[in-house]
């Protein structure tokens, strides 16, 4: 069970990797939403999620979200939907939608 550091104003809290869905940028923010539709403003940039945790099982889609390929329930090539498991609909970037699909066969 891998916990990742989520800055919150001037603490930490450890979270467990596998619980997150999707970071979603908030300006110089980011929102960390969970399985059980918990949601977290960190004080850290989306930029330090994607450096910390890309590649492995997170990929960031677009300019805003980056999703944890555990809870992606269907993508569709052509309309570049990402389906998450909440239900949560986003679309991945035009150029980045090659990479996902790429990424999500791994």
């Amino acid at each position: 069970m891998k916990k990742i550091p989520i800055k919150i104003k001037s603490s930490i809290r450890w979270v467990v990797e596998r619980t997150i869905i999707r970071f979603e940028a908030k300006g110089r923010k980011t929102i960390v939403v969970f399985e059980n539709k918990k949601r977290i403003i960190s004080s850290e940039t989306l930029q330090h999620y994607e450096e910390m945790l890309h590649g492995k099982t997170f990929y960031r889609i677009n300019h805003k979200d980056m999703v944890n390929k555990e809870h992606v329930d269907l993508f569709c090539y052509k309309t570049r939907t990402v389906t998450l498991s909440c239900r949560t609909k986003l679309l991945a970037s035009f150029r980045k939608r090659r990479r996902f699909y790429d990424f999500m066969h791994k």
